[in-house]
């Protein structure tokens, strides 16, 4: 006995007819059309690259700085040594740990470079 085949045409969307095609062997084929493949990206050149480390960087330093001064100012001024700035102090401190370890190697998996910063 000959194997079966029906074909019947369905669209999950309006741009992407799939057939599927059934035979009475309980086989499924998949005769979806492979030109709507998902292009590759290109790679970034250098130029594209060196910005956007320098504004990285750039970015975790000013997290570094700024949270350093947060935490100068509340153990430098008498005033400011509530409890609610100790919890400030808190989080500024782990912030820095956050723009110290963390943005940086962020930054390396993002851009896929390979460079040791520490």
């Amino acid at each position: 006995m000959l194997p079966t085949t029906i074909l019947s045409p369905i669209s999950l969307t309006s741009t992407t007819p799939i057939s599927i095609s059934i035979t009475t062997n309980n086989e499924l084929h998949n005769l979806t059309n492979n030109a709507n493949k998902i292009p590759r990206k290109e790679p970034r050149n250098v130029a594209h690259l060196v910005i956007i480390i320098i504004i990285c960087s750039l970015m975790s330093i000013i997290t570094i700085v700024g949270n350093l001064v947060v935490i100068l100012a509340v153990s430098l001024v008498r005033k400011l040594q509530t409890a609610s700035n100790i919890l400030i102090v808190s989080l500024a401190v782990s912030d820095i740990f956050v723009g110290l370890f963390i943005m940086p190697l962020a930054m390396g998996k993002t851009n896929k470079i390979c460079c040791c910063l520490f």
